[in-house]
């Protein structure tokens, strides 16, 4: 008897964590979302409590969510005064791209060499619809597409040290991005065929076409980042 309360106990405690996980990586995910959407104001001060009910998540979750964003440099905790949205920077972004530079195209590779066939449908249909959000200018859905995009690639890239070191530049990136496509009215579709020219590589097999396609993505975002200087 002992015993078995001890498992179901043991079980209650599982699904516990599990859940509070689960609330985290929503809180998270939506967090991000607001602020590289800018619906967080880049400059703003705000309080945990303030995102707690405004995400409707408990405390715990979201804390959990603005310690992983301040490790991804989207948020920064001012203990005295609160939890600061960082200005956006045209420095930080190149130099964050000279980094993206290097490691992208290797990314690409081992997911051509090593995704599996689910993963390698999934990218299929990740280029269709990266091309669809593209062609109906729906910058919200051309976010969320891609931000999948960046995970499929590496989760097929199949190296976990890899996947931590990557998942530092996607917020910041496309926060970049979304605060300055407007100025640049081609740079979604040209995004999306660029985006779909690498997963089709990936999907084919193609290792150093999926390299050279992403080699040509980042001369891409180079070029946009500095064309923003203008705007």
């Amino acid at each position: 008897m002992k015993q078995r309360i001890s498992i179901i106990k043991k079980t209650i405690e599982i699904e516990e964590q599990n859940g509070e996980g689960s609330l985290t990586q929503q809180a998270y995910e939506r967090l991000q979302e607001m602020i590289v959407t800018l619906e967080l104001k880049p400059g703003s001060m705000i309080s945990e409590g303030q995102l707690s009910q405004s995400l409707g998540f408990g405390r715990t979750p979201v804390r959990e969510a603005v310690q992983r964003l301040q490790q991804e440099q989207l948020l920064e905790i001012h203990r005295a005064q609160g939890i600061l949205v960082p200005q956006i920077s045209i420095v930080n972004q190149l130099k964050l791209l000279d980094v993206r530079r290097q490691l992208e195209p290797y990314v690409s590779l081992r997911a051509a060499k090593n995704a599996n066939d689910q993963q390698r449908m999934a990218m299929a249909r990740l280029a269709k619809q990266i091309i669809q959000s593209a062609s109906d200018r729906s910058a919200l859905s051309f976010m969320r597409v891609n931000r999948n995009i960046h995970a499929i690639k590496i989760e097929a890239a199949g190296n976990g040290i890899l996947s931590s070191v990557m998942e530092l530049f996607y917020g910041l990136s496309m926060r970049f991005w979304f605060a300055h496509y407007a100025g640049q009215a081609e740079s979604l579709s040209k995004a999306g065929v660029l985006h779909a020219q690498i997963l089709n590589a990936i999907v084919d097999r193609e290792e150093e076409q999926a390299r050279r396609a992403t080699i040509q993505l980042m001369d891409f975002l180079e070029q946009f980042t500095r064309q923003t200087l203008g705007q």
